[in-house]
């Protein structure tokens, strides 16, 4: 867990490379901790290595049986690498199996629609994952999916109302 926890720490301050490091540290570790994959998977992806973030995902979806959650991350994969076919199509899924009262996706469909620069679906979600309780919200200053959205008055509210920036 400790080497998940400080990959995720470099994950979310961007170094890239030093995530990856520490990820697969983890994996020597404990290779059956799907979220390090989840996370490895992004890592790569943000770092440009689409090769390798695509095995990591496909590893991911099958330690997870294919959920629709691991689907997500490929999305954002998929999303980051330009196949936007692919991102939409898991998308609508994503959205189609978030209805009130859970919002169950509502967070990764909300970094799907900041990374497809669809800000006002984004941060229609993001108040949808506010609804649901999305415990994935206490990353979202930090979250790389959420990056094109900083500096925006209206993410800066969201923020603001979430209690997450002062």
């Amino acid at each position: 867990m400790l080497s998940f926890h400080l990959g995720g720490v470099h994950y979310f301050c961007r170094h890239y490379d030093q995530a990856i490091d520490q990820f697969q540290k983890a994996i020597e570790l404990d290779p059956s901790f799907v979220p390090t994959h989840q996370l490895l998977a992004l890592a790569y992806a943000r770092s440009g290595d689409f090769h390798k973030a695509a095995e990591e995902a496909e590893k991911r979806i099958a330690m997870g049986r294919g959920d629709l959650p691991a689907k997500g991350f490929l999305a954002v994969i998929n999303g980051l690498m330009g196949n936007l076919d692919v991102t939409r199509q898991v998308l609508n899924e994503l959205e189609e199996c978030s209805k009130p009262p859970h919002f169950s996706h509502a967070y990764v469909c909300a970094g799907i629609h900041a990374l497809l620069g669809e800000k006002d679906q984004a941060l229609q979600w993001l108040d949808k994952a506010w609804q649901g309780r999305a415990g994935r919200l206490i990353y979202l200053a930090c979250d790389p999916a959420f990056v094109n959205l900083h500096g925006d008055a209206g993410f800066d509210a969201v923020l603001r109302r979430f209690g997450i920036a002062g």
